[in-house]
Parts: C-alpha cells; structure tokens; sequence
C-alpha cells in the first residue's frame, strides 16, 4: 500500500511551464507558476505532500524537503540518515526527521522539528519501548503526537502509547490504547484513534474530548470543538455514518459503501465518497445525504480515492478510472460544486492503482491545491483557471 512519509531516497528537478501572476494582494493567494514533477525522469522517489505556502509550494518526497518559487527550486532538508523519516505537516510551515534508536533491550525515536523559514523548533526523544516510534503532525503542528508499540517490536499489535508534545518538545500527556487508524482534525486541533471498540478524539494537549463506542473505519474530524464523521466497520454497517462531537449520536445510511469521508474545519461543510465514483455532500446539522453526483469518467469506471472539501460549495476529487480489462490506467482530480458542474479537471497516466492515489493537498478555503500520484506532482486551481 502507498504509504505519505515512507523511506527513500528522491532527487528533484522541477519543470517549469508559463509565468507567474497574482489573483490577490494576499502572497499566500498569488497564482503559481504552472509545473509539473515526472518520477522516473525528474525524481527518483515521488512527491508524498505538498503544499501551496506565501505564493509558492512546499513539496516533500520520502527523504527530501523543497521550497518552489515560479521556475526555481530550492533544497529545504535532505534525509540526515539513511533511515530517518520525513513528515511534513498540512500547510507546509512544519517539517519533522524521526530517527529510530534501536538497542537489544528497547527502541526510542529521536524528533527534530523544524519550521520552513525558521530553522529547527524542538528536538525530543521519546520513551523507550518496545519499538521506535511513528509521528504525527496536525496542521501547522498544533498537534503533536507519536505512537510506539508497548509489546510488539514490529508495532503489528497493541497495546500502544500515544504520547502528546508540545511545539518546544515537551512531553505533555499520553495514553495506552489499541493501535488503530489515526484521523487529525481539519483545523489541527484534534486527533481522534480508532480502536478495536471504540473510536477516542483528544485535543493538541491531550485531553480526551469524546468516545464513541463501537469499531470504526475512518473518520473525519473538523476541530476540537465541533463535529466529526464515523464510519462503522462492523458487516452491514460500512454504508453508514455516524456523526459524534457534538453531544449527540445520530446516523445517516448512503446507497452504498462508504470509501471516503471529509469535512470542513468549522464543520459546516461535510461530505462523503461512495463505491463507483458517486460523492454526497452532507448537511452535519441535519445529519442528512444532500447534493450528490458522480466523478466524471475518461473511460471505464471511476473510483474516488481521495476526497477533499476546497470550500463549502465545492469537494476536490482523487479518481482512478477501471476499464474492463481490470487494468487502471488514468487517474484525475476533478473539482466539482454543488450543483454538479466541474470547474477543473486534469488526468495523467499511471502504472498501478494504489490506495491514496491521486493525492490532493489543499488547506480549505484556499484558491490552490497539490496533487500527486506515483508518477506525477501538479499544481492546480479550484476555478479550473490557468
């Protein structure tokens, strides 16, 4: 499976295409320059993250971290050891290195975080335990965690210890829970783990917000404060959703099995990706299915595989297209509004379908998002303009 932050090694040429123009005063609205990133070519190692920052982009691979401004790219980090793992935070304006110290009696992990333009922030070491441990950064770093294995040292089983940090790398909580999905919040705030039984939300420092009992899928969180989407696990229950943070309970059934979940940070704007391309905006408050559609198709079938909230009247797309032969040759990232007309689209080819492909990065209410596959990186407008 394709996995954000893996290990590799990447060398990045970026090519540019067109010249760069404003769409507002505001420099973290600027339009990009037009590019676009080929593994095989110009990379050895495709882009994990990427993100649209103070009229330019952030992009990072499994061991390299850029800086692109119109035509020129500039290194940012390179991996400071063979095994060290890169996780670049939503927005673009936090990096971390994760170095794994392993002895024959524990392991502990060794993280350095860095701001883009300020240099390094924290360095902290976790506990030790029975292996290293993996990290996790919300938007802009306001959460803070990591998870390491209590028993198993290939972390393949639980129990495990989720352990909070402050910006300045100070321990402030943990707890010892199942090893399961992690959703963050769209705003940053949050985190919620998927459990074996029950599914807990907790804040940047810790504090446990809400449980709600039952085992569950993934999930969708948009702040600390506000509501969150659930998706049951449990046979017969996977084409329902649950919707918790906000006191209450209550659920909503689509017409198929749910496959994505997304919502805005104020929590006002939700929707959810179901089997053979079709989309469902959500009214939170109603708990009720409101607009839908389906992805457009190049050919074949389309599957959503990534689904994202631009604004509250538009969802950008992740689709691979089946043929009928069973091979998977295009994929598009499609922004669609409400009332069903597509305000951008873009397909490139690809090798395999894999989960989590296409990609697309995008802070909400922003006018410009990343998106990446295997082979491709490209920048790209909500309104569809060049």
């Amino acid at each position: 499976m394709y996995r954000r932050n893996a290990v590799g090694v990447s060398v990045l040429l970026l090519l540019a295409m067109g010249c760069a123009s404003s769409s507002s005063t505001d420099p973290a609205r600027q339009t990009l320059t037009s590019w676009e990133i080929t593994t095989g070519r110009q990379t050895r190692a495709p882009v994990e993250r990427g993100a649209i920052l103070d009229g330019g982009a952030v992009v990072a691979t499994n061991a390299e971290l850029y800086r692109v401004r119109g035509s020129e790219t500039t290194t940012i980090s390179q991996q400071p050891e063979p095994d060290a793992r890169l996780v670049l935070a939503p927005g673009g304006r936090f990096y971390a290195w994760v170095r794994a110290r392993v002895s024959a009696n524990d392991a502990r992990s060794l993280v350095e975080l860095f701001e883009v333009d300020g240099g390094r922030r924290a360095s902290f070491e976790t506990d030790p335990t029975a292996g290293p441990a993996e990290l996790h950064l919300g938007r802009d770093a306001k959460v803070i965690l990591t998870r390491a294995p209590l028993l198993d040292p290939e972390g393949a089983r639980g129990p495990f210890r989720y352990t909070f940090w402050s910006a300045s790398g100070a321990k402030i909580g943990s707890v010892d829970f199942d090893r399961g999905n992690i959703a963050l919040s769209a705003d940053g705030t949050a985190v919620a783990i998927l459990g074996l039984a029950e599914t807990r939300a907790y804040s940047a420092s810790g504090a446990e917000l809400w449980r709600v009992q039952g085992r569950f899928r993934m999930a969708a969180l948009s702040s600390a404060t506000g509501p969150a989407l659930l998706n049951p696990a449990e046979k017969g229950a996977i084409n329902q959703i649950v919707f918790a943070g906000t006191g209450t309970s209550r659920r909503t059934q689509l017409p198929t099995p749910v496959h994505k979940l997304a919502i805005s940070p104020d929590g006002a704007t939700s929707a959810a990706a179901g089997d053979r391309g079709s989309y469902f905006f959500i009214d939170v408050a109603a708990g009720a299915l409101r607009e839908q559609g389906v992805a457009p198709s190049d050919s074949g079938v389309p599957y959503i595989f990534d689904l994202e909230v631009a604004n509250p009247n538009t969802l950008l797309l992740g689709v691979l297209h089946r043929l009928d032969d069973g091979t998977w040759p295009t994929a598009s990232v499609v922004a669609v509004q409400k009332s069903g007309r597509v305000s951008y689209r873009k397909s490139v080819a690809i090798r395999e379908a894999l989960a989590g492909v296409p990609g697309i990065d995008i802070l909400y209410g922003a006018s410009e998002f990343i998106a990446h596959t295997r082979e491709t990186t490209f920048r790209g407008r909500v309104d569809g303009r060049p």
